[in-house]
């Protein structure tokens, strides 16, 4: 006679629950036309290497296919192949949320004189499950290149942080960029004890009304990683940042000075 043993049925009920929450199919995603997208591909000659590409959804085409824009490698469209298999993320709009799914190329698509591309879904869209998620206010001067339309050249922007995470970053700048643009984030020594630059894809731009911020134009984006260890890096440089601005906060609160 086999011998089951007696489920636990609140354990087993919170895991279920928890893959639902995190995990949607074409008809549950928020994901109106204009989302900038990044297709992550994996090259074939050097398998631990990744590229990623710029994109932006156009539309549902059915419960297994999606139309995006042509993926473009700074200013180019990229080649991708019949089936090549990818990985896209996004941020999902109205909740925030960061997911990302695997997805195959299919047939290229001529539209109003636009490019595009049809996907198949390879899955679910998952929600990142990561630490990245630990934000701290932070006060950084730097810049970030964006390259310019039709040229390989890149230009040199100006810009302050002052929300960082190791899954984005909110700042402000003397420029604006587009939607979807993908940018090289000057991150400075103290973050990585070098001077090092980020791949980040911008997903908001909002005009900045407070007259006393020389920067007119508040924007977020997202990064996206091609190693691990500038990942762990960022998350570990936001945890110091964290515990330091609460120790603070914890001095001040019992009744030292603060200096204004």
């Amino acid at each position: 006679m086999a011998n089951f043993s007696k489920p636990n049925n609140k354990r087993d009920r919170k895991a279920s629950e928890s893959i639902l929450t995190h995990q949607k199919n074409l008809s549950e995603i928020e994901l109106p036309t204009g989302t900038p997208l990044a297709v992550i591909v994996k090259l074939k000659a050097e398998e631990d290497k990744t590229i990623i590409l710029r994109s932006v959804f156009e539309s549902v085409i059915d419960d297994e296919n999606f139309l995006i824009s042509a993926p473009m490698r700074g200013t180019l469209l990229y080649p991708l192949a019949f089936d090549d298999e990818v990985k896209i993320e996004f941020m999902e709009k109205g909740s925030g949320a960061y997911y990302e799914t695997k997805a195959f190329a299919g047939e290229r698509v001529a539209k109003d004189k636009l490019d595009f591309l049809e996907m198949r879904f390879g899955g679910y869209f998952t929600r990142f499950q990561r630490r990245s998620d630990f934000r701290v206010d932070v006060n950084i001067e730097t810049s970030f290149e964006v390259q310019i339309k039709n040229s390989e050249e890149y230009v040199a922007h100006d810009c302050l942080i002052n929300n960082l995470s190791a899954g984005g970053v909110a700042m402000l700048t003397g420029e604006r960029p587009e939607i979807g643009d993908m940018i090289q984030l000057l991150m400075p020594s103290e973050i990585f004890g070098l001077d090092k630059k980020l791949t980040a894809q911008i997903n908001w731009v909002r005009r900045n009304n407070d007259p006393d911020i020389p920067y007119p134009y508040y924007i977020g984006a997202m990064f996206h990683f091609t190693n691990s260890v500038d990942k762990d890096d960022l998350i570990k440089y936001a945890l110091k940042q964290q515990r330091e601005q609460r120790r603070r906060e914890l001095f001040y609160d019992k009744g030292h000075p603060r200096n204004n």
